[in-house]
């Protein structure tokens, strides 16, 4: 009896102190709602999970602290930041620094954490007590159980004030919830009966699919990221609860409720709750990273294709190809921004500013290969394309590898300097790319003015013709790191570790100091390739949520500001008059709608190579 009691409150303090009073984590089935059946069965999932472990005590001492530990960190990214724990999630995870790590740490993180961790050690404690202290003088161990619990009752009240101050009570009190919405056909009533229902929220796009011969839309909440499921129906619609059924007209008025009783047996899999998730997603990731590892050895290497090369063009050329981080196009005062983000590059000449380029995809793992192969958006899966949440994705996503490869074939020294160790020499999507350099260099610190260093001792040390790509940090979270002192021009800015937690005016007014730095490190990259039969390129990985309907950061591919970016040309004088129909080409181009697609085959074309792989269709370089 003590072992059943002892575990159901194991149970119980899980849910209250590492799930968020049952805000359960379904990685699979990308939901996160309350709701009484769910939580029903999640408990009776987990009870059994810790019987199990309670069989051994050093399993049940050992286990349980990481358990709650583990739970509790989800929840509150889950919560925070709209993000699932899945397989690309750990990825992202193993594959950081501290740096980066250290950016995203919060004493609201660190409390959840501490909650959770002193929970477990309560329950470790009661079992120790009430399971395995029989041997125990029995006088001895009913003082020690007293004492046990006054400390316990304390410990108890306090942990469940800090929760009762993130979750309302009201929030216990919600059996069901509105997860299921049908409604008429044509589309265009979607958002409109869906806000008559949810005043004051704001929709995406519906996407429109077809299941089981039957149409429907998935609606997502812009806030949360939650999904609405919609069924085209008749004149009137309907909105499900997990029991209840409850009919309107077009204009929102009740006509009548009804009990029913759906198919839930998918979502009871064992997966789709904490904590059989993380350790399914975990197994998952395992399998990814072996599979990764094998398609890398499997990459079609495009060196091996013919090409050949103008030696006129590439004879003493430079290429730099900048790769800023999280840049949006509309923050660049040469797109027409209202406050001066570009003075430096404003004066520069022979600079094409392409005002209207589309990226790849929303995170810097699926961008950078984009940018350096011949994939495109289009070979990525439906599932991330269509994204209106925080999708991450570590799989394989390229076939062939980089342009590196054809400018080292035809005897350019090539380079790849970095600011981002997680975004390169640990993250293997591309680390398989830039492992063709011939010279590799991370720094761990610093603003990318760094990188400038960097670059004076290989211009010094280098004879001939070389290509040399600067992966900065640009306006990575958080903006108040990526600039010196001196560059924070506009003064109030967000010093908080989470977005969410700043004034949007504050938020901006540090991107729009790092966007202002970034404009004086292309301004002194330039400045170093004056001399020099030089290109220099700049484009932006992805681009950034500034809050926009309780959007932030990115990697949510549906939304706009996170994939229209900046693209910038440089040549300098002595390529111009080498290969001035080069310019005059750039230019009559920079009006038109571009992706990262045209970046490869623009850089080996204005480079002087050529190749079966290179499509002049998508040349910047050819008219």
């Amino acid at each position: 009896m003590n072992r059943l009691i002892t575990v159901l409150l194991t149970t119980l303090f899980f849910h209250l102190f590492s799930g968020g009073y049952g805000v359960l984590l379904f990685s699979q089935s990308g939901t996160g709602s309350f709701d009484l059946a769910h939580t029903l069965v999640a408990f009776g999932y987990q009870f059994i999970l810790f019987l199990l472990l309670s069989l051994h005590r050093y399993t049940f001492y050992l286990l349980i602290p990481p358990i709650f530990l583990a739970a509790s960190i989800a929840a509150y990214f889950s919560s925070q930041l709209g993000i699932e724990i899945d397989r690309n999630v750990l990825a992202a995870v193993f594959a950081t620094d501290y740096q980066e790590a250290s950016e995203i740490l919060s004493g609201e993180l660190l409390l959840y954490a501490a909650v959770s961790l002193l929970a477990s050690l309560s329950v470790v404690f009661i079992y120790k007590y009430f399971v395995y202290a029989r041997s125990s003088p029995r006088g001895s161990h009913e003082a020690s159980k007293r004492r046990f619990g006054l400390v316990m009752a304390v410990v108890l009240l306090g942990a469940l004030g800090f929760r009762l101050y993130h979750y309302p009570p009201s929030y216990l009190l919600r059996p069901f919830s509105l997860n299921v919405l049908q409604v008429p056909s044509p589309p265009e009533e979607i958002q409109r009966i869906a806000q008559l229902i949810w005043p004051g929220s704001t929709f995406g796009m519906p996407e429109k699919s077809t299941y089981k011969g039957r149409i429907r839309y998935d609606l997502y909440q812009a806030k949360t990221g939650k999904r609405l499921r919609l069924h085209a129906s008749r004149g009137d619609f309907s909105i499900k609860t997990r029991y209840v059924k409850h009919t309107y007209d077009r204009n929102g008025v009740h006509l009548e409720t009804r009990f029913y009783w759906p198919d839930y047996l998918s979502t009871y899999r064992l997966n789709n709750f904490t904590p059989f998730s993380l350790a399914s997603e975990l197994f998952h990731y395992t399998k990814h990273r072996i599979a990764l590892s094998r398609a890398a050895a499997k990459l079609v290497d495009i060196s091996t294709f013919p090409s050949y090369i103008n030696p006129d063009r590439a004879n003493n050329l430079t290429v730099v190809l900048i790769i800023g981080e999280s840049a949006r196009a509309d923050h660049f005062q040469l797109n027409g921004y209202r406050r001066p983000t570009n003075p430096e590059l404003s004066r520069i000449p022979r600079l094409v500013n392409f005002s209207r380029v589309w990226s790849c995809a929303a995170s810097t793992t699926i961008a950078i290969p984009c940018l350096l192969t011949r994939m495109t958006a289009q070979d990525l899966p439906d599932s991330y394309n269509k994204s209106a949440t925080k999708t991450y994705i570590y799989q394989p996503v390229a076939t062939e590898n980089s342009f590196i490869s054809l400018f080292n074939k035809h005897q350019f020294t090539t380079a790849w300097f970095s600011l981002n160790q997680n975004s390169g020499r640990k993250n293997a999507p591309i680390s398989v790319m830039l492992q063709e350099s011939d010279d590799i260099r991370f720094l761990s610190t610093g603003t990318d003015g760094a990188l400038l260093s960097e670059l004076d001792n290989f211009l010094s040390e280098v004879d001939g013709p070389a290509l040399i790509i600067l992966h900065t940090r640009g306006s990575h979270w958080r903006y108040r790191s990526r600039y010196p002192r001196n560059f924070a021009r506009y003064r109030t800015t967000c010093k908080k570790n989470l977005p969410s937690k700043c004034r949007q005016a504050d938020l901006i007014n540090a991107y729009d100091n790092s966007i202002l730095y970034t404009d004086y490190f292309i301004s002194e990259v330039i400045q170093r390739l004056e001399d020099r039969k030089a290109i220099m390129v700049y484009t932006s990985d992805h681009g950034e949520s500034l809050g926009e309907e309780g959007v932030f950061t990115h990697s949510v591919m549906s939304r706009p500001e996170q994939r229209a970016v900046p693209m910038l040309w440089w040549v300098s004088a002595d390529f111009e008059r080498q290969n001035p129909k080069v310019l005059t080409a750039l230019k009559s181009h920079q009006a038109e709608p571009i992706s990262h697609d045209y970046l490869f085959h623009s850089i080996l074309d204005c480079a002087g190579i050529k190749s079966t792989v290179v499509d002049t269709r998508f040349s910047l370089c050819a008219q």
